[in-house]
């Protein structure tokens, strides 16, 4: 019960996270009339040139541009921490998977352990990345309405997040292996396990796509496995907890 209790705490720092990062985003929107003015911070970390970045964040409205300019530096605000909460989510779920399935079984099966420990691995390089990734997007942000960064920044920028996304996918991958190869006792676990790990290889392998074709639309059905992952885990935690009750 010590890693449903643990999977159980990160999952709710994440949801947390989460929750934080939306009031963020809300309290940073304005009254605008054309959808383009409220973009994510994705839109401009994985711009392809300066004229594409130029359009996210308008930089030909002298109006429209210290606001959505001010809203991307709110989101990075709210980043700064974010990474520590997913970070911590995902570790606590690899520990989940690679721990017996109930207390007194024995422990998951070798390939399993061995999968969790680089996932574990994986998450600590994929927090890495993300702060890579904000240390190159924190400063472009500063003076972007009166001069768009260089090429090279740019390129610099979107590198940086591509390779964020692809150790996101890589933890997911290793986290579907270990999944697959872990110990599975009762119709719940197995079903609950096969979800994450459909999702999880789905979505990261999503991600190692995005990375290696520098496709950002791809990126959206990652944080859709990752989601998936995450729910399923929650729902053997709280079958976890409602078994030890019974």
């Amino acid at each position: 019960m010590t890693s449903a209790r643990i999977a159980l705490a990160g999952i709710l720092v994440l949801l947390a996270g989460v929750a934080g990062m939306v009031v963020i985003e809300s309290q940073s929107k304005y009254k605008v009339y054309a959808p383009r003015t409220q973009p994510s911070i994705s839109n401009a970390q994985l711009a392809n040139d300066q004229a594409e970045f130029a359009g996210v964040i308008a930089f030909d409205d002298k109006w429209a541009c210290p606001r959505i300019v001010g809203r991307l530096q709110a989101i990075q605000f709210g980043d700064r921490f974010f990474p520590l909460a997913y970070g911590l989510c995902l570790l606590a779920v690899a520990l989940f998977v690679g721990s017996p399935v109930a207390p007194g079984l024995p422990a998951q099966p070798r390939a399993a352990r061995i999968f969790a420990w680089i996932t574990a691995a994986a998450v600590i390089a994929t927090v890495i990345a993300d702060y890579r990734e904000n240390s190159y997007t924190d400063p472009l942000l500063v003076n972007a309405c009166t001069a768009l960064p260089t090429p090279a920044a740019l390129f610099t920028m979107r590198h940086a997040s591509f390779d964020k996304w692809a150790w996101l996918g890589s933890t997911m991958v290793f986290l579907a292996l270990a999944s697959l190869t872990a110990a599975r006792t009762g119709a719940w676990y197995f079903t609950f396990t096969a979800i994450r790990a459909l999702a999880a290889l789905l979505g990261g392998l999503s991600g190692i796509l995005a990375w290696a074709i520098e496709e950002p639309r791809l990126v959206q059905f990652e944080l859709l496995g990752l989601t998936a992952a995450i729910l399923a885990t929650l729902w053997q935690v709280a079958d976890a907890f409602r078994r030890r009750g019974s």
